[in-house]
């Protein structure tokens, strides 16, 4: 049809064009694939008290299923997750409960040092005890640990009061006692002797407990707990009872004080290396073994007739609902293991050399190597943890751009990291009086280690570390 007088060109064309259209199946795992553990926790608790088709696993049956999977390093799908169950366009997702709104007031809340305070001048008798339990306390900090060293506070306290006969065993005594005040591992220095503390007053010095904090803190922390075991002349099982009992213990034990909340986190995956130098990953799999699909259930409700079809209905989107969730977990645990295997396959040094082992490595080329685009990477390592022997991490923290450096036998470059480390130490080292410029540092970079960085850059990354330049630190100093 052709209506030239008034402009019009009506034809009819056929047109051939691929089209990408999210199911509720793929929204729903690409969301379970952003959250943390933390998160995907309280996602599938909530669903768990309204869904009746998700099950939860006894303890008895937990631990069959671990006995039964002894290599929880190795992510396998269950057929009933894989397979699609198809449902209708009428499929509606359950809506969320609406949160009741409480107005927040206003409350006075006592502080840490405060409620040291009341015991100190409950508990001591000499006035020096008192001067040097209360400046103890006014150096704690938020987490109710010790800001200065001992040393640091008797040269203090000498210097403060040049009449007050104090020493180096007096300065342990009293923080000795203040240790086992309310909150219990207050002016401890860190984490370890916070536990320590604990440990000997509810358990005792002689316990495995207190052995394994004492002299196997970093095997402890690294999770080699064969190792201790066998040195220990225990099983490993007897470890992880350990392990277990000192959850019940505080590392942070200003923590009921802190103005602010804590922000916990778990770690999605623990990557270490055993014995023989190879790479092992472990996946966080509390969640994996404490749900299951309530599969019987649906065939009951299936065969049973007095169920009207809008009730029916109703309980079947349930069961889609649990299907997905359960089909996205065990999709996000895959996931994030092969992401984390090539990961640390390409970042193995770190778990050595530290921050000094890092290469450079981008979204793409571990997107390549797994076969996802650059985004889904970005979304799985998004909000995701790494435990490792130097600590936890964000799992992102491990990609890290590149920097040439003047070496024919290194093509890889430098990664952006380890650069950022070079400056600090070397900051750290430099001379009070003539501290290095920007400039100095970019050509000691090069001089000593081969790695071309431009001065700007040198300023940028510093900057980016909270070090103010050359100038304000030889003054600071």
């Amino acid at each position: 049809m052709n209506n030239k007088g008034y402009g019009l060109n009506l034809e009819i064309k056929q047109k051939l064009a691929q089209e990408l259209r999210l199911t509720p199946a793929l929204i729903q795992t690409m969301k379970i694939m952003e959250l943390s553990t933390l998160e995907l926790k309280e996602k599938i608790e909530k669903e768990h008290l309204e869904n009746p088709f998700l099950e939860e696993v006894t303890t008895s049956e937990e631990s069959e299923a671990a006995e039964e999977r002894p290599d929880r390093s190795i992510p396998e799908i269950p057929e009933e997750y894989i397979t699609d169950t198809s449902f209708g366009d009428d499929f509606t997702r359950p809506e969320a409960p609406e949160e009741d709104v409480i107005e927040s007031t206003l409350s006075y809340k006592e502080t840490l040092e405060e409620h040291l305070s009341i015991q100190v001048y409950t508990y001591f008798d000499q006035e020096w005890e008192k001067t040097v339990a209360t400046y103890m306390i006014g150096n704690l900090d938020d987490k109710g640990f010790l800001s200065l060293s001992p040393l640091d506070i008797l040269l203090d306290i000498q210097k403060r009061y040049p009449g007050l006969d104090i020493n180096a065993e007096k300065i342990a005594a009293v923080r000795e006692v203040l240790q086992t005040f309310d909150p219990i591992g207050c002016c401890s220095l860190n984490p370890r002797e916070a536990l320590l503390v604990q440990i000997k007053m509810h358990i005792g010095v002689r316990s495995l407990a207190y052995r394994v904090v004492n002299e196997h803190w970093e095997e402890f922390l690294a999770l080699k707990f064969e190792e201790i075991a066998r040195t220990e002349n225990v099983s490993p099982h007897d470890i992880e009872r350990v392990r277990e009992k000192i959850k019940e213990f505080e590392t942070i034990p200003g923590r009921q004080f802190s103005d602010t909340d804590v922000q916990y986190i778990t770690p999605d995956v623990i990557v270490a290396v055993n014995e023989k130098g190879e790479l092992v990953i472990i996946l966080n799999e509390d969640l994996m073994s404490k749900y299951r699909l309530n599969t019987g259930y649906y065939e009951q409700i299936n065969n049973e007739k007095t169920f009207s079809r809008q009730e029916y209905e109703r309980m079947k989107a349930k069961y889609e609902n649990a299907l997905f969730i359960m089909k996205g977990i065990y999709q996000r645990r895959k996931s994030l293991y092969m992401i984390t295997k090539n990961i640390f396959e390409i970042q193995f040094k770190f778990l050595k050399d530290g921050v000094m082992g890092l290469k450079p490595l981008t979204l793409k080329e571990i997107a390549e190597k797994v076969q996802m685009h650059e985004s889904t990477i970005s979304r799985i390592t998004r909000n995701k943890y790494v435990q490792t022997s130097s600590g936890i991490y964000q799992l992102k923290y491990f990609f890290s751009s590149k920097l040439d450096i003047e070496d024919e036998n290194n093509d890889e470059g430098v990664a952006s990291k380890v650069v950022k480390e070079h400056i600090r130490t070397k900051i750290a080292a430099e001379e009070p009086e003539k501290p290095l410029s920007d400039l100095q540092i970019s050509k000691l970079l090069k001089m000593k280690h081969g790695i071309i960085v431009a001065r700007r850059t040198i300023a940028k990354y510093r900057e980016s570390l909270n070090i103010p330049k050359a100038s304000i630190r030889k003054k600071l100093k």
